[in-house]
């Protein structure tokens, strides 16, 4: 693909992992990982702004093996509902429910840790001076007196 002169690259495609096509289809994939690497491009290549994967309904084990493949790969998190939710989501009985929503929680501290373990970090971490410098004026007092403010100003005739 570099060698035609192609910059940036998103791949769509409709894809069942239980298709006739599916195996190919993960080798397209597979091969356009080995190209990036022989060129030595990251797969963001020229992405300077925070992105993230999408889940496309695939199946939680798929979508969290992706996930860390993604945040590898640059990617600053995910967005998923399917993949998490579609147990909690498809059963009517309270107890299966109660169940498939804890799994859903689970899942998503799971992906949350990936993301944290692997992933480019949306914004700088602030810490110590950077933090103090980097947070509002009114957020460094403490919190007391940031209420006493606000309750003396609304209490002035204006």
């Amino acid at each position: 693909m570099k060698l035609l002169g192609v910059d940036v690259c998103k791949l769509l495609w409709f894809y069942r992992p239980d298709s006739k096509v599916a195996e190919h289809q993960r080798e397209v994939v597979r091969s356009l990982v080995r190209e990036c690497a022989e060129f030595s491009l990251p797969l963001d290549a020229g992405v300077e702004v925070p992105w993230m994967l999408l889940s496309a309904g695939v199946g939680y084990e798929a979508f969290k093996t992706q996930v860390e493949i993604a945040c590898r790969a640059g990617g600053s998190g995910f967005m998923a509902g399917r993949s998490i939710w579609r147990d909690a989501a498809s059963t009517h009985d309270p107890k299966q429910r109660a169940s498939a929503a804890k799994d859903a929680a689970d899942r998503l501290s799971e992906l949350a840790a990936v993301t944290r373990r692997h992933g480019r970090p949306f914004a700088p971490k602030l810490e110590g001076k950077d933090f103090i410098i980097g947070v509002p004026r009114r957020a460094n007092r403490p919190l007391a007196a940031a209420i006493r403010t606000r309750r003396s100003a609304r209490r002035r005739p204006r």
